[in-house]
């Protein structure tokens, strides 16, 4: 077996909570304290930060993902649960 360094995208963070998609192959969730959550649609070869994560509590202790559809819940060691929709993200024009 054979382990591979993956991060791109998200450095040496400090990864608290994972978080892997159980009907979307190759997506998996990071939660990275104070940095915010990141997302990976390709295994983890490549990572990206979702919007706004940063500013959430910088201790993100847990991640669900909604039954059957995209709401993402994180909760903090603030305390706090948040919830991000992703359909709320407007295109960069």
């Amino acid at each position: 077996m054979t382990w591979t360094a993956s991060q791109k995208g998200i450095g040496r963070a400090s990864v608290q909570a994972l978080l892997i998609d159980p009907l979307t192959a190759g997506t998996v969730y990071a939660g990275a304290y104070a940095l915010g959550v990141f997302k990976t649609t390709d295994a983890g070869a490549t990572w990206t930060r979702i919007p706004g994560s940063d500013r959430l509590h910088p201790d993100i202790t847990s991640l669900a993902l909604e039954s059957g559809g995209p709401i993402l819940y994180v909760g903090t060691g603030g305390g706090s649960v948040y919830r991000f929709d992703p359909g709320l993200i407007k295109p960069a024009r």
